[in-house]
């Protein structure tokens, strides 16, 4: 595993990334105004295996078998209702393989890679609601890598990639 950042950033800079690249994106401060039924539908997490690209938004994940789960959260340092989706089944839609090195990418630039057969082995979940509702970007969203109590990166902070936007397999 390599972690190319350190976990030393404020919250408040992921909402600066944020903000600079719905600008950038949209042109306009138009592009703030994004309601609920929009996210549903816009591009939340991009996965590239090789050049094969995959594009995931709320509503393609919600359909890959949700559960909730009650976790310590380290980011918000509290326990927390996430409703999670199984991490393998996020890479399968994608052709990801277990052998295939990645490279998770989040939207403040922070970088961590280990093989997919790793974040299988300590049943990784990618979280896309917090009690129930949306995870806001100033709370790690919109969408997280977390680690239900037991599993072997459940101490591992490194992992637990927050405000996820990509997974690249070389």
């Amino acid at each position: 595993m390599t972690v190319k950042a350190f976990r030393t950033r404020a919250p408040i800079t992921m909402v600066l990334a944020l903000v600079m690249a719905v600008l950038v994106a949209n042109q306009s401060a138009s592009g703030l105004q994004m309601t609920a039924s929009k996210s549903a539908t816009s591009t939340v997490l991009k996965i590239d295996v090789k050049g094969k690209i995959t594009e995931l938004n709320l509503k393609q994940i919600a359909a890959l078998h949700p559960h909730k789960i009650k976790i310590y959260d380290p980011f918000s340092k509290k326990s927390c209702l996430f409703t999670v989706v199984n991490f393998s089944s996020v890479l399968a839609k994608a052709g990801v393989l277990a052998n295939d090195e990645l490279s998770l990418l989040a939207l403040d630039d922070y970088e961590f890679k280990d093989r997919a057969s790793a974040f299988i082995a300590a049943r990784a979940l990618l979280a896309y609601k917090d009690d129930s509702k949306e995870i806001a970007v100033s709370r790690g969203g919109p969408v997280r890598i977390v680690f239900a109590k037991g599993s072997k990166y459940e101490k591992l902070v490194d992992a637990w990639v927050w405000s996820l936007a990509e997974i690249n397999v070389k």
